[in-house]
């Protein structure tokens, strides 16, 4: 059976079964464990399977995200220590973005002694607690308001962003998988995008219940991420794809 029609077979068969395992589709095609890996990394990358421990799932679809004040009461730990492992990586003196999001605001939460930074964000519950807490320089970089998400998103935002020198972009997403970034918001592509061309190096910065799920609109390339700073729940096979794609992976 030609690596077409044994992955087509194994998207049929994920259609009626939430997770096969490696070992079950190992059985059912008589090839290698090797060559069902290969037939599961081709299906990541275009976004139709993700990686689970010991097997594989279809693609999770999101078409809403969730608002701020829910998503600040999920996965808190893991969020905290993603946060503190993210701040350890930040130099002196320098000009750094914290993206929208709950894992962002984490990582202001670690910053507040120090006074050498210059923090972009987009985010108002980032800017607020930086505002009460924090020495630093501030930038918030205005543009249309995501009331769910107390951000900015659209183009304004990203003029903004492509009229600064960043040196270390955390960024967060909803979902994110072997291609890489997605959302169900259009107005966050462009900021992605122009986060990504301003900075000298993008981090993500996400724990792995978001690994898996996709949304419709693509928004980042996984080849633009120099950085993943996750939990320790990211699938084995996942974790080698991505550093074989050169990226670095700090487990916090």
């Amino acid at each position: 059976m030609i690596p077409v029609e044994r992955q087509r077979k194994i998207l049929t068969l994920l259609k009626n079964q939430e997770v096969v395992s490696i070992s079950e589709l190992v059985d059912l095609f008589n090839v290698s464990h090797m060559t069902i890996r290969r037939d599961i990394e081709k299906l990541e990358a275009i976004g139709k399977v993700s990686s689970v421990s010991g097997g594989v799932q279809l693609a999770r679809n999101i078409h809403i995200e969730l608002s701020h004040d829910i998503k600040i009461t999920q996965f808190a730990s893991e969020k905290e220590q993603i946060g503190k492992l993210a701040s350890s990586i930040i130099a002196p003196n320098m000009t750094i973005y914290l993206d929208a999001g709950t894992t962002t605001l984490e990582i202001a939460h670690q910053i507040t002694q120090r006074n050498d930074l210059l923090i972009i964000t987009n985010d108002f519950a980032i800017s607020a607690f930086l505002m009460a807490n924090s020495a630093n320089d501030i930038y918030h970089t205005g543009g249309k308001i995501d009331r769910q998400n107390q951000s900015t998103v659209g183009s304004k935002v990203a003029d903004f962003l492509l009229s600064m020198n960043i040196d270390i972009a955390f960024i967060s997403t909803s979902s994110w998988n072997l291609k890489g970034l997605s959302t169900p918001n259009e107005d966050k592509v462009i900021v992605k995008h122009a986060i990504a061309k301003s900075s000298k190096a993008v981090c993500l910065v996400s724990d792995t219940s978001k690994y898996g799920k996709i949304a419709a609109f693509h928004a980042l390339d996984m080849e633009r991420i120099d950085t993943i700073i996750t939990d320790s729940g990211l699938p084995e096979s996942a974790f080698n794809e991505l550093k074989d794609k050169g990226i670095d992976i700090l487990t916090a």
